[in-house]
């Protein structure tokens, strides 16, 4: 599995970012449950449980080493065996492009829409894949910090499927990994249509974290969120 191969190091790669958390927040209940899809280590998890709320994760990948928060299965199996209703379901990271085709997204969404209360929200972030093939770029931004070293590239020939390669070093081991994952491109339309699909009452787009204006052309990340009437 694709981050089973680094998930010793994977808070490095993508560490907790606090604007992050407060926009998540901003839409929780806190006589709700909420879901985190694709949670990895499950650090937004731990620190809503943290600010009492009762939020629990859902990951794919079992080397993550989770504790009892956390289930262990795949978004695709959504909704889950428990009918409890959530006030607040969230997926970031570009966790949604992880699956084989389009359906399996519009699948993703109805069914994560079903497991929510009235009156809540979906929040999913994604990178702008709008940009990524307006602009045809092949390498998203080095992270580069005190611990790692990493690059990011992307190889496509069309819009169906793209291969993302990531090259690691560790800087305190001196050790490089090399890991690649078949993705699937989900552009704005894709989320426009999900919604529709889905029932949304309405969807807002935003372009970051700070609630900025998504712009096609030039946002780095495309963050929708799905209201439930």
């Amino acid at each position: 599995m694709f981050y089973s191969n680094i998930n010793d190091i994977y808070d490095f790669l993508f560490p907790f970012d606090e604007t992050t958390y407060n926009f998540l927040k901003s839409y929780a209940k806190k006589d709700l449950p909420i879901l985190d899809i694709g949670c990895a280590t499950g650090k937004y998890v731990t620190r809503f449980r943290n600010d009492n709320f009762k939020a629990f994760g859902l990951e794919f990948e079992k080397g993550f080493n989770l504790n009892n928060h956390f289930i262990y299965g795949d978004m695709n199996q959504l909704p889950l065996k428990d009918e409890s209703k959530f006030g607040l379901i969230y997926s970031i990271g570009n966790t949604l492009v992880h699956v084989n085709d389009k359906l399996q997204f519009f699948k993703i969404i109805k069914n994560s829409m079903k497991l929510l209360d009235h009156k809540s929200y979906l929040l999913i972030q994604i990178i702008n894949y709008d940009r990524i093939y307006g602009y045809n770029i092949k390498e998203l931004p080095v992270i580069d910090n005190e611990y790692i070293y990493a690059k990011r590239l992307y190889h496509y020939d069309d819009e169906s499927k793209i291969t993302f390669e990531m090259v690691v070093t560790d800087k305190k081991n001196n050790t490089t990994k090399t890991i690649k994952q078949t993705i699937t491109p989900i552009f704005l339309e894709d989320i426009k249509l999900a919604a529709t699909k889905a029932g949304a009452g309405f969807v807002q787009f935003f372009g970051s974290f700070d609630e900025d204006k998504f712009f096609i052309k030039d946002s780095l990340m495309l963050i929708a969120a799905l209201y439930k009437n």
